[in-house]
C-alpha cells in the first residue's frame, strides 16, 4: 500500500504544480530493486509526467519509453492487486499528458482521444472516462482544435455532477475560464464551456 500511496502522491503533486516534489517521490522509488514490473512502470510514468511539466522533453520521453517497455513485459504474481487499472488506456492518457505538457498537441490529442475511446462503454471505468474527457477538452482548447473541443465539451457536460472527482473538477474549472479570459471561440463552444463552468463552480 505504500507504493500505491506514493504513486498517487506523485501524480497529485504534478496536478497541483509541484513537479519537483513529484520527481523526488517517483525517482526515489523507481530505482528500488524490490519493485515489481508494473509498479516500476507506474513510477516511471509519474517521473515522465514530472519531467514534462518541468520542460525536460528528452528525459521525459526517454523515461516514458522505459515505462512502456516495463508495462509491455506484463504482470507477474508479484504485482499488487490494486494495479489492475494500469492498462493501455491509462498509459495512452499519460502519454498524451506528457506531450500536452510539452506543448506538442499533434501527438497529445490522438493519445488522449485513445484513452477516452478505451474508457467508453466500460461502466467500471466511468471515473477514468470523466478525467480523460476533461484532459482531452483542455488540450483541444489549447491546441485551437475547436471542433474537437466542442464535441468533447458536450460529452463532459453530461458527466458533471454524476461522478465525484475533485481532480477532474479542478481541471474543468481551469479549462472553462471566464469568457473574458478565453480566446475568440465559436458561440456553441463558448456556451458549452459556460455550462460546464456553472456546474463545477
Amino acid at each position: 500500500m505504500q507504493w500505491f500511496i506514493l504513486t498517487n502522491q506523485a501524480l497529485a503533486s504534478v496536478h497541483v504544480g509541484r513537479a519537483r516534489e513529484a520527481l523526488r517521490i517517483s525517482t526515489g522509488m523507481s530505482g528500488r530493486a524490490e519493485l515489481p514490473g508494473q509498479v516500476r512502470a507506474l513510477f516511471d510514468v509519474r517521473t515522465a509526467r514530472a519531467l514534462a511539466a518541468l520542460g525536460d522533453e528528452t528525459e521525459a520521453l526517454r523515461v516514458f519509453d522505459r515505462a512502456r517497455s516495463a508495462f509491455t513485459d506484463g504482470t507477474t504474481g508479484r504485482d499488487p492487486g490494486w494495479s489492475w487499472w494500469f492498462d493501455e488506456r491509462e498509459l495512452a492518457g499519460h502519454e498524451g499528458m506528457v506531450y500536452a505538457s510539452l506543448g506538442n498537441y499533434d501527438k497529445a490529442l490522438p493519445r488522449l482521444a485513445a484513452a477516452v475511446e478505451r474508457s467508453e462503454g466500460r461502466e467500471h471505468f466511468r471515473w477514468a472516462l470523466y478525467i480523460h474527457r476533461a484532459n482531452l477538452l483542455r488540450a483541444s482548447l489549447l491546441a485551437g482544435s475547436w471542433s474537437e473541443a466542442e464535441r468533447v465539451a458536450a460529452d463532459v457536460a453530461s458527466m458533471v455532477g454524476e461522478i465525484a472527482s475533485a481532480r477532474t473538477e479542478g481541471i474543468l474549472r481551469r479549462t472553462a475560464a471566464p469568457p473574458e479570459q478565453r480566446p475568440a471561440l465559436p458561440s456553441t463552444l463558448g456556451d458549452a464551456l459556460d455550462h460546464i463552468a456553472r456546474r463545477v463552480s
